[in-house]
């Protein structure tokens, strides 16, 4: 049964990878299989695989179904519908998930068509605040979902897709937008929204945010900065509720409910002690999930929990494994694309390793606290690969770092917040109290996490680049090290791993270049055997995201890359230079240059790019083309401009240069002609991209860089149409995600673009 159980999950886990969602139709092979498996067992693995892929599909179609049908994206719309889960907040907007009960389109006539089930609506510059459980009708403005698309980059539409998010949009000026309904008393989420306010206001702490993630399952007000000392001490998995949390809260309510049946049992013999004891384990643990939001994790814990309650309760016998793999199939059910996301892999991997390293196995430990270390060892190498597969790092100060902050975290942050959180509603001084203590235990984590973090700094997270060899290798490793004491091949196990994590990334092309999908900024990669440069790094969308921490710096990890040889900001305008700050915290930068280096506050001396002088690298030549720069020019045409020589072959990045720069290039008689790939200057705006320009250069391929329905309207027909009169091959970073040019020798290269080359289902 157990195997049956697998293939059906592998079966549904395998939608998430689909190119294209084959028809419902495809189910008609099921009744053949059903027939065919009462007699051989292949046939059994077969259907269960085929149920499981048709019920992925399935939900596929479902969810696809939802969306906001073509011909009203861009429109303005009336919804009315509920506020849920919790809206998020800056000084620019709040944005919040709304569940509509009715559309109407801006005359007031009421829309019967198959519309989203939920919107993610953002409003800009209100003085209203939105809260969980109200009822609104707003004026919005709605579009299909999408998302960057870069290679090792988050999928952010897949993402909208598991919320079932149909349509995104903004809330419209109008003087009728109405709240209709406050929250009822007993809505979920404004109550989880009381709880986050309730923190925020009782603790003074500037980390107080991870308090609420820990109440609430909230990390939107954890820092960038301490975010990233949890990450590299590997304890950010503790912050938000996880399933360790979920498990001990079901612990703590079992024991309470034990001491309650024992009680009644005293008044009333034929009253079990034990149900007491596993009802308000399962109430304890659903209570809690429900205050994350039932995040993925929690899902998987609560699962366990209940099938754990439910078995002891009716007397069967029950294998861990068991409850593992029916979280498994539960969590898939509701949610196929679950694999897509880091979280999936890292917590059922915990717990496989965990059940792998301790059931069945003998072991008396003398000493207290010894189980919790074999526990940190087990994780740590169990799931080292997935961690190099998936963040391309591993914390190696994270057994150590564990080992104090999870007894810290579980002992004295989760309990002291529930109490808190019960007592203020009787009492809000005592509730204060409880707060007081969690806020001190949260000051000891992190003065124990600075610590660590002080005493690894510079080698405690290695960069790992696995190549298929080398994950197999990895993986090999990891298993002989986590077999039973005694058995032959372990010691390899250790050196095994050591091999794949240091061996080098093989040889990298000559020359790659990689225009990143940003939306309405620039961020170009080039590669060059080893070396990275780094050519604008796009947007800071929000005080929490930007371009170069949340996608050029994922993409340089999975290359391999250590440090940025170069880093050249065109001009000082956000959609070029808004992730610089995040990227540099990130990794070292050997030489930044700038278009505008007085206009730049990087922490770092940024050299003139207009008085730079040429280098090489290998068989590449890097050349900053200089011209004469009006005393007025405007930000974007003082952009740095870089022409990349790779034997006959041009590359031209031309950051935001317009008319003026434009025509001032070809005076100065620096423009190259006949240009391989062309970087569209200004995203492809009117105002550049001049006749002249264009047949100077007469691009074989022009790569715009702009947002998908942008509504700067990049890039403009005018200009399409003057590369397109010239044979140019057109790329659209919006429409297409990320475009990657390879040259492996000196000739034309290979260029794609992300959407096409790793096509999902969602995309469409």
């Amino acid at each position: 049964m157990s195997r049956l159980i697998v293939i059906f999950a592998i079966g549904m886990g395998l939608g998430a990878w689909l190119p294209l969602l084959p028809p419902r139709s495809m189910a008609l092979i099921l009744p053949l299989l059903l027939l065919l498996s009462l007699r051989w067992l292949t046939f059994r693995l077969l259907l269960a695989l085929a149920l499981g892929l048709t019920w992925s599909i399935t939900w596929g179609h479902q969810q696809l179904a939802q969306r906001l049908p073509s011909h009203l994206a861009g429109e303005d719309l009336w919804v009315t519908g509920q506020v849920v889960d919790l809206p998020q907040s800056d000084h620019r907007r709040q944005r919040f998930i709304l569940v509509p009960e009715r559309y109407e389109d801006d005359a007031g006539e009421e829309l019967n068509e198959t519309l989203p089930k939920r919107l993610q609506v953002s409003w800009y510059r209100s003085d209203q605040q939105v809260q969980p459980g109200e009822r609104w009708r707003l004026r919005v403005r709605l579009r299909q979902p999408r998302g960057f698309v870069n290679p090792g980059g988050f999928d952010y539409q897949a993402w909208l897709l598991r919320q079932g998010i149909g349509a995104t949009g903004y809330v419209r000026p109008s003087d009728a937008h109405e709240r209709l309904a406050t929250a009822r008393r007993g809505h979920v989420d404004a109550q989880r929204a009381r709880l986050q306010r309730w923190v925020a206001e009782g603790v003074a702490h500037p980390d107080a945010g991870i308090l609420q993630a820990l109440l609430v399952g909230d990390r939107s007000g954890i820092a960038p900065e301490r975010w990233g000392l949890l990450q590299r001490t590997g304890t950010n998995h503790l912050i938000a509720i996880s399933g360790l949390h979920v498990g001990f809260i079901a612990l703590l309510g079992y024991s309470l409910g034990l001491a309650l049946g024992r009680l009644i049992n005293l008044a009333w013999h034929r009253c079990p002690a034990q149900l007491p004891a596993h009802l308000s384990a399962t109430l304890l643990a659903l209570f809690y999930a429900a205050l994350a939001g039932f995040s993925l994790p929690t899902q998987r814990a609560l699962i366990m929990v209940v099938a754990v309650q439910l078995a002891l309760l009716l007397r069967r016998s029950w294998r861990p494994r068991d409850a593992l793999l029916l979280a498994l199939v539960a969590v898939l059910v509701l949610d196929p694309l679950a694999p897509l996301d880091m979280g999936f892999w890292l917590s059922f991997g915990a717990v496989a390793v965990l059940l792998f390293g301790f059931v069945g196995r003998l072991r008396q430990y003398r000493l207290p606290g010894l189980g919790l270390v074999r526990a940190q060892w087990l994780i740590f190498v169990g799931l080292l690969l997935p961690l190099g597969l998936l963040v391309n790092s591993v914390s190696l100060s994270a057994p150590l770092a564990n080992s104090l902050a999870i007894p810290l975290v579980t002992f004295t942050l989760v309990p002291p917040l529930l109490l808190g959180a019960l007592l203020d509603l009787f009492s809000p001084t005592l509730g204060a109290w409880a707060l007081t203590l969690a806020s001190w235990g949260l000051e000891a984590l992190l003065r124990w996490l600075s610590l660590l973090d002080r005493w690894g700094q510079g080698g405690a997270n290695p960069l790992i680049a696995f190549t298929p060899w080398t994950a197999a290798l990895a993986g090999l490793s990891a298993l002989l090290l986590l077999l039973p004491r005694g058995l032959p091949g372990r010691a390899l196990g250790a050196a095994g791993l050591l091999i794949a994590v240091s061996l080098p990334m093989p040889p990298a092309d000559p020359l790659r270049v990689t225009f990143m999908d940003v939306g309405q900024g620039l961020a170009i990669v080039v590669e060059v055997e080893g070396r990275a440069l780094v050519f604008d790094a796009g947007p800071a969308y929000s005080e929490q995201f930007d371009a170069g921490s949340g996608i050029i710096l994922p993409y340089l990890r999975q290359r391999g890359v250590r440090q940025i040889d170069k880093l050249i900001i065109s001009h000082s305008h956000s959609d070029h230079a808004g992730g610089a700050s995040g990227l540099m915290a990130a990794l070292p930068v050997e030489r930044l240059l700038a278009g505008e280096p007085d206009a730049l506050a990087l922490g770092q001396d940024a050299e003139n790019c207009h008085a730079a002088e040429p280098w090489r690298w290998g068989e590449v030549h890097f050349e900053p083309l200089h011209w004469r720069i009006a005393a007025n020019a405007s930000a974007n045409n003082r952009s740095c401009v870089l022409l990349v020589r790779y034997g006959d072959q041009k590359v031209l990045f031309t950051g935001d240069v317009e008319g003026p720069a434009e025509r001032a290039l070809l005076a100065a008689g620096v423009l190259p002609e006949a240009v391989t790939v062309l970087q569209a200057p200004h995203h492809g705006s009117r105002s550049s991209s001049t006749h002249a320009f264009v047949e100077r250069t007469q691009p074989q391929a022009v790569v715009y860089s702009a947002a998908w329905q942008g509504r700067f309207g990049h890039p403009h027909p005018e200009v399409t149409e003057r590369y397109r009169a010239t044979g140019a091959q057109a790329w659209d970073t919006g429409a297409q995600g990320a475009v990657t040019a390879r040259w492996r020798e000196p000739g034309d290269p290979e260029v794609w673009a992300q959407r096409e080359r790793h096509r999902r289902y969602w995309y469409d």
